[in-house]
C-alpha cells in the first residue's frame, strides 16, 4: 500500500472490508457492548420520551382553545355578555360553574356544565366508568365520589336538589382538577361563565363591549409551550446520548486494547494512521447503527410498559406513542454518531502507538490528569451559571446547555477519581489491591467506565430529587395525610360561632371518641380571641358569631397588610408547633416572622402595634395554625376567649374510611373539617426511578466489569497457574465491581446534586427536602449488589484462563 501513497481507493475499501469481517466474526467479544449501547439508547430514549411528556402543559385549563374569559354569571347582564360573545367571535364554547358548599367540609364543590363534544370543551372531560350525564343526571370525579359516597348508581344533592349519578369523569389533563359535572345548560344556578375562544379575534377589544361590571379574568395560552418542552427533552436526551457515549467508549477502548497486536501488524505492512483508525471508526459505527434501532426498540417498549405509573406521577393522560419523530430520529442519529466518535478516541490513541510497542501489546502508559481537573472545574462553573440564568427552566436554552456542561464536568474528574485508588491499594488484601491497580494501571478504560456508571445514577437520582422537592412544597399542600382541622361553622377563620358551654362539652366528647380510634392520634383544642364589645353577627351563623382577633402582618415594599388568623396559645399548642419557650405567657404573640409592621386587630377602631413577638418554625402545611396570642395579651385588651375547633393528628395516614367518619361527625355536629387535599402522587415515579436507576446501573457495572475482567485474562492465568483457586477469582471481581459501584455512587450523586443546586440556586429551598431512603438504598444498595453479584457470577473458570487466545 505504501507504493501507492495511502492506497487510495482500494485501500479504503480494504479498510471497509476488514472493519465488516471484524463486526461479524468478533460479534462474540463484541457482544458486551453491543448490549451495554442498547441498554443506553433505550435508557436515553425512554428519557426523552419521559422528559417531553411529564410536565403539565395549559391543555388543563383552555382545552383545545387559544383565549379564556371568565366573569360573574350573577350580574344581570351576563347573560347578554355570553350572546354578544357567541356572535362577536367565529368559534367559541360556553360553560357555567356553579359554587357549592360540601357539608362538613371547609372546601367548596365545583358544579359544570361543560359540553363533552364541544370543539374547544371536549379534551378537558372525558368519562372513566358509566356515562355524561343528560337531563338532571351529573357525573363525578373519583375523589368527590369517594369522600361525598356519591358512586354510581347513588345520588349527589345541589342546590337542595338531588340528582341520580350516574358516571365517573375527569379533567385528562389534570388528574388533580375535582369537580362534579350536569348535561349543558342544566345548572339551575350560575357563579361564573367561561368562554373558550380559538383566538382569531382580539379579546380584549371584545372586553371593551362588554356591559358586565367586576372583574372579568381574560387568558391567553402560552406560545411555544411544547417548543420549550421539546428542547428540554433535547437537553435529556443529549444527557442521555452521553451515557451512550461514555459506554462505548469503554467498550472500544477494551476492544482497540485487544487489537492492539492486529493494528501494530497492520501498521508493519505500511498501513497509515487514519487508515488503522478508519477499522475501528467503521466498526462503530457499525455497532451503533444496530444498537441505535433496536435501544430505541427497547426503550420505547419500556415507555409503554411503564406508562400507567408515569400518567400518576405526571396527573394527565399521556397518549401511548406520544413522542415526535423528530425526538426518535434524532436519537437515532447521535447515538450513531456517538458511537462512532466513541470509537474514534481509542482508535486515535492505539494508532498513535509506535509499532514496536503495539506488537508488545504493553498497556500504554497513564497519562497526566491535570488536565481533567482544569476541565472540570471550568465546565463546572460554566454550566451552574447557565443553570442560574436559565431562571429554573424559563430559559430553556441556557438549561439545556447548562445540564450537560455540569455532569460532563464531573464525570470528567473520573480519571482523577481512578487514580486516587492507586495510594489506597498497599492497605488492602492481595485481591482488593489487585483490583486497584488494575483499574488504575488501565485508567482511559476505567475512567470512561466509572463515568458511565456515574451517569446512570445521576439521571434516576436527579429524578427522586426533583420528585421529593415537589411533593413537599408546602404551598401546594394543605394538611398532612395525618392530620384533621375541626372547625365550628363554615370556619372562615376570622369569625367564632357562638356555642354554649354545653354544645362545647358534647362536640369535647366526640372529638374524642374519634380520636379514640385512630391509634395514638391526639386533639389539641383551638381556641380564638374576641371582642365582647363587637356586635354580634347574625347573618350566616345560626345563633350569631364573633369577630375574632387577628393578626395583620404587612411585609416591608407591599402595600397592603395580610391578615392572619389568631389562636389562643397554650403549653401543649406552643409545644406542637416548635416555640423555644412552652410558657404561654412568655412573649405577647408568636409567629413566624418577626419583621415587618405587626398588629393585633380586633376591629377597625381597634389596632394596636406589636413588638414582643416570639418566633416559631414555619408550620409547613397551608391550613395549620401560624400565629399564637398569649392569655395574658387576650386579658389586657379585655378580649374573652372562645372555641374555634380542634386540631387532630394521627401517627399514620388516614384511610378512606377514617376521613368518611371525620367527615359524617363534622356534618352531624354542624362542623367543617379540613382534610388533605389529594393530588396525583409522585411516590410511584420515585420508587420506579430509584430501582429503575439501580437496575440500569448495575446492569452497565456488570457489562463493563466484564470487559475488564476479560482484558487482564492473561494476569488471571498467571495467578491460576501459581495455584489461586476460585476464592481468588470471585474476590477480585468482587472488589473491582464494588469499588467501580462505590465511586459511581459518589460521582453521580455528586453530579445529580450540583446540576440540581444550578437549577434551583433562587429557590435552594426547594432542595431542603432531602430523599434520605431513596439515596441511602441508592448509596448502600449498589456497591453491596455490585459486590455481591460480582462474587457469585465469578465462580466458573473462563475459557480465557485455561487457555491463551490466538491472535
Amino acid at each position: 500500500m505504501k507504493g501507492v501513497g495511502d492506497g487510495g481507493l482500494a485501500a479504503r475499501r480494504a479498510m471497509l472490508r476488514w472493519g465488516w469481517r471484524l463486526f461479524r466474526r468478533e460479534w462474540r467479544q463484541q457482544a458486551l457492548v453491543l448490549a451495554l449501547m442498547t441498554v443506553a439508547v433505550a435508557s436515553a430514549a425512554f428519557t426523552a420520551a419521559f422528559g417531553y411528556n411529564f410536565p403539565r402543559t395549559d391543555e388543563a385549563l383552555f382545552g383545545s382553545a387559544h383565549q379564556r374569559m371568565t366573569f360573574s354569571a350573577t350580574e344581570p347582564q351576563a347573560t347578554a355578555d355570553t350572546a354578544a360573545a357567541q356572535r362577536y367571535f367565529p368559534a367559541v364554547d360556553t360553560f357555567s360553574t356553579r359554587i357549592v358548599p360540601v357539608p362538613g367540609e371547609a372546601r367548596r364543590l365545583f358544579v359544570r356544565d361543560t359540553d363533552p363534544n364541544g370543539r374547544f370543551t371536549a379534551p378537558i372531560v372525558a368519562v372513566r366508568a358509566g356515562r355524561y350525564p343528560t337531563g338532571d343526571e351529573v357525573a363525578v370525579t373519583d375523589e368527590v365520589a369517594r369522600d361525598l359516597g356519591a358512586a354510581p348508581g347513588g345520588s349527589l344533592t345541589i342546590d337542595g336538589r338531588s340528582r341520580p349519578v350516574v358516571g365517573i369523569v375527569q379533567n385528562p389533563a389534570d388528574y388533580d382538577d375535582e369537580f362534579a359535572l350536569v348535561a349543558p345548560g342544566r345548572l339551575d344556578r350560575r357563579d361564573l361563565v367561561t368562554l373558550l375562544t380559538d383566538g382569531s379575534r382580539d379579546i380584549e377589544a371584545f372586553r371593551q363591549q362588554m356591559t358586565v361590571p367586576g372583574n372579568v379574568d381574560r387568558q391567553t395560552r402560552r406560545t411555544g409551550e411544547r417548543a420549550k418542552t421539546a428542547l428540554v427533552t433535547l437537553g435529556l436526551a443529549a444527557v442521555g446520548l452521553l451515557l451512550v457515549a461514555l459506554i462505548a467508549a469503554a467498550g472500544f477502548v477494551v476492544l482497540a486494547k485487544r487489537r492492539q497486536r492486529q493494528f501494530g501488524l497492520l501498521a508493519a505492512a505500511g498501513a497509515t494512521e487514519r487508515q488503522v483508525r478508519m477499522v475501528t471508526v467503521i466498526n462503530g459505527a457499525l455497532v451503533g447503527l444496530v444498537a441505535a434501532v433496536g435501544g430505541t426498540v427497547l426503550g420505547m417498549a419500556a415507555w409503554e410498559l411503564a406508562l400507567p405509573r408515569v400518567q400518576a406521577g405526571a396527573g394527565h393522560d399521556i397518549p401511548g406513542f406520544s413522542v415526535p419523530l423528530w425526538v426518535i430520529a434524532t436519537s437515532l442519529v447521535l447515538a450513531v454518531g456517538a458511537a462512532v466518535t466513541s470509537a474514534w478516541w481509542p482508535a486515535r490513541a492505539v494508532a498513535r502507538i509506535p509499532v514496536m510497542e503495539a506488537l508488545s501489546a504493553r498497556p500504554p502508559r497513564p497519562r497526566p490528569v491535570h488536565r481533567s481537573v482544569i476541565a472540570t472545574v471550568v465546565l463546572v462553573a460554566a454550566g451552574l451559571l447557565c443553570l442560574h440564568l436559565g431562571d429554573g427552566g424559563r430559559k430553556p436554552v441556557l438549561l439545556v446547555a447548562g445540564l450537560p456542561m455540569v455532569l460532563v464536568g464531573v464525570l470528567l474528574s473520573a480519571p482523577v477519581t481512578i487514580r486516587l485508588l492507586g495510594p489506597l491499594a498497599g492497605r488492602l488484601p492481595l485481591t482488593g489491591r489487585l483490583a486497584l491497580r488494575d483499574l488504575a494501571r488501565y485508567q482511559a478504560r476505567s475512567g470512561a467506565a466509572l463515568a458511565a456508571i456515574s451517569l446512570a445514577l445521576a439521571i434516576p437520582v436527579g429524578i427522586v430529587v426533583v420528585a421529593t422537592a415537589e411533593t413537599a412544597q408546602a404551598a401546594n399542600h394543605n394538611l398532612s395525610d395525618g392530620q384533621l382541622l375541626f372547625r365550628i361553622g363554615q370556619g372562615e377563620g376570622m369569625a367564632v360561632p357562638i356555642r354554649s358551654d354545653a354544645d362545647i362539652a358534647t362536640l369535647d366528647g366526640q372529638i374524642a371518641g374519634l380520636v379514640a380510634g385512630l391509634d395514638g392520634a391526639r386533639a389539641l383544642p383551638l381556641d380564638m380571641a374576641v371582642d365582647p364589645s363587637v356586635p354580634t353577627d347574625h347573618e350566616f351563623e345560626a345563633g350569631g358569631a364573633q369577630s375574632a382577633a387577628a393578626l395583620f402582618w404587612k411585609v416591608p415594599g407591599e402595600d397592603r397588610a395580610r391578615g392572619i388568623p389568631l389562636y389562643v396559645a397554650s403549653p401543649e399548642l406552643l409545644g406542637r408547633f416548635g416555640a423555644a419557650s412552652s410558657g404561654a405567657d412568655a412573649h405577647a404573640v408568636w409567629f413566624r416572622e418577626t419583621t415587618g409592621d405587626l398588629r393585633l386587630f380586633s376591629s377597625k377602631f381597634n389596632n394596636t402595634p406589636i413588638t414582643d413577638v416570639g418566633r416559631i418554625p414555619d408550620p409547613v402545611y397551608s391550613a395549620l395554625p401560624d400565629a399564637f396570642l398569649s392569655p395574658a395579651a387576650a386579658r389586657s385588651h379585655g378580649w374573652i376567649t372562645r372555641r374555634a375547633g380542634w386540631f387532630v393528628e394521627a401517627t399514620r395516614p388516614l384511610s378512606d374510611t377514617e376521613r368518611a367518619t371525620a367527615r359524617r361527625l363534622a356534618v352531624d355536629a354542624g362542623l367543617t373539617v379540613d382534610m388533605e387535599d389529594r393530588d396525583a402522587s409522585l411516590t410511584t415515579l420515585r420508587f420506579g426511578a430509584t430501582a429503575g436507576g439501580m437496575l440500569l446501573a448495575l446492569g452497565v457495572l456488570a457489562m463493563t466489569v466484564a470487559l475488564i475482567r476479560s482484558e487482564v485474562a492473561a494476569d488471571l492465568r498467571t495467578l491460576t497457574a501459581i495455584g489461586a483457586g476460585v476464592g481468588i477469582r470471585r474476590r477480585l471481581t468482587a472488589a473491582t465491581a464494588g469499588a467501580l459501584a462505590l465511586l459511581g455512587v459518589v460521582l453521580g450523586l455528586a453530579a445529580a446534586y450540583l446540576a440540581l443546586v444550578g437549577a434551583y440556586l433562587g429557590n435552594l429551598g426547594a432542595l431542603r427536602h432531602v430523599p434520605v431512603v431513596d439515596l441511602v438504598v441508592t448509596a448502600v444498595g449498589v456497591p453491596l449488589l455490585a459486590y455481591a453479584a460480582g462474587w457469585l457470577l465469578a465462580g466458573r473458570q473462563p475459557p480465557a484462563i485455561a487457555r491463551a487466545a490466538l491472535e
